[in-house]
């Protein structure tokens, strides 16, 4: 498919959509119209720092888990040269909880992908270099921002065998976009060669993924945090049940109330992915008659054995208090992240879907994880570590050392932009 196929023809229509979808979701009619705002916002933001020289640098992440992926980077952009920094998010879940985050100077919704759009909004904002996170890159984006002599680039690049970017309409019509970026970073050699393969990239250079760092600054941030009071898990053993999903509980949490009945030194912390109260709702079913206690409610005198977490934020923070973790989605669409429990040492758990993570696919080779298959899998494999103490360090150190040795990759890609800035 060609661009301006694309531009004046499927964008066009795709828009149209969006606004009669708007008619009937609220939650969408906020996200689809904040990114009418987004010019605005940059103007306003632009005059507010007239006079200030530093780099400008146009951040996209498609949503939360891509920009707290690149948080170690902007820390580095703004402590090396100060600059001014603009986020743009797709996805209101990145765009609605985020509240701020030193050396960002402005959040934005991306805007829709128009090449005019983008020609008012780099001749505001004047940019410097234009990254973006993981793999969420628009046509009239990367063409116009080229046009302009921006600088781009695509940082933690990964390519999922199963992604819908490798159909053929979509390679199609993003070929061009990633062939005409400056530099592509990465995560691993497997999704270097599929970005080659399938997009036609001569150049892209592995360095790794900017969450490992991530995952260590905010470990290290965490070490300061008092979140449950200290006699809650002192003498306990911790099961944290991380970004879990309905279809996760149902087989997880199968067993949960014969686990604490047997093992009565075990407390939970059970963090869903979405804390909406139709998702709580379903979630607490699983636990029938179990005593829990909503981490809103009071957390510090809190003294059942099931904490939920019904806030976001939390649940990296959270791991620091386990002794072993669940990564959720793995019964879902996919797994979250397995690199959080990881760094504290943590044994990991999750299930049959964790293809799209290739850390989790290593930490299982490294022997810092274990594969379940369903309800009876999990309830021997946790047994099995329970039981099993040196068995359960054994594997926490595994994961900790397969974590630790791949941070770095901040540093690797900043030798390269301070060579722009």
């Amino acid at each position: 498919m060609s661009r301006r196929l694309y531009t004046w023809v499927l964008l066009p229509l795709l828009v149209g959509l969006g606004h009669v979808l708007t008619l009937f979701k609220a939650s969408l009619r906020r996200a689809f119209y904040g990114r009418y705002a987004t010019i605005k916002k940059v103007r306003r933001f632009v005059k507010q720092n007239t006079g200030n020289t530093a780099p400008r640098v146009w951040i996209h992440a498609a949503s939360m888990g891509e920009f707290e992926h690149v948080k170690p980077l902007i820390r580095r952009l703004h402590q090396r040269y100060q600059a001014r920094i603009i986020v743009s998010f797709f996805s209101p879940s990145g765009y609605n909880h985020v509240r701020a985050f030193t050396g960002v100077g402005l959040f934005v919704y991306l805007p829709f992908d128009f090449p005019f759009i983008w020609k008012k909004i780099f001749q505001l904002f004047q940019p410097a270099m234009l990254l973006i996170s993981k793999h969420d890159v628009w046509p009239n984006q990367i063409h116009m921002a080229r046009k302009a002599g921006i600088y781009c680039a695509l940082v933690n690049a990964s390519l999922s065998h199963a992604s819908s970017r490798t159909s053929f309409w979509v390679r199609s019509l993003l070929s061009p976009a990633y062939r005409s970026l400056d530099d592509v970073f990465a995560i691993s050699p497997d999704d270097a060669l599929r970005l080659q393969q399938d997009f036609g990239r001569k150049n892209v250079t592995v360095v790794g993924d900017t969450k490992f760092d991530q995952v260590l600054l905010r470990q290290e941030e965490a070490r300061h945090k008092n979140l449950i009071d200290p006699s809650w898990h002192e003498n306990a053993r911790v099961l944290i049940y991380g970004s879990i999903w309905p279809q996760d509980a149902r087989h997880v949490l199968a067993h949960l109330k014969q686990h604490l009945t047997e093992f009565p030194d075990l407390n939970v912390i059970i963090a869903p992915h979405d804390i909406t109260d139709t998702n709580l709702k379903t979630l607490l079913s699983y636990l029938e008659d179990i005593p829990y206690r909503l981490y809103t409610d009071g957390v510090a005198r809190v003294h059942k054995r099931v904490i939920i977490i019904n806030t976001i934020g939390l649940l990296a923070d959270m791991y620091k208090y386990g002794d072993i973790a669940y990564v959720g989605g793995s019964f879902k669409q996919g797994i979250h992240n397995v690199m959080e429990p990881a760094i504290y040492g943590l044994p990991v758990l999750f299930g049959p879907r964790h293809t799209n993570s290739f850390e989790a696919q290593s930490l299982l080779e490294h022997k810092g994880a274990l594969l379940v298959q369903d309800a009876a899998d999990f309830d021997q494999a946790l047994r099995h570590l329970l039981q099993n103490a040196d068995f359960t360090q054994q594997t926490g150190e595994q994961a900790r050392i397969f974590a630790h040795e791949r941070c770095g990759a901040t540093a690797k890609i900043m030798t390269r932009l301070s060579t722009i800035l």
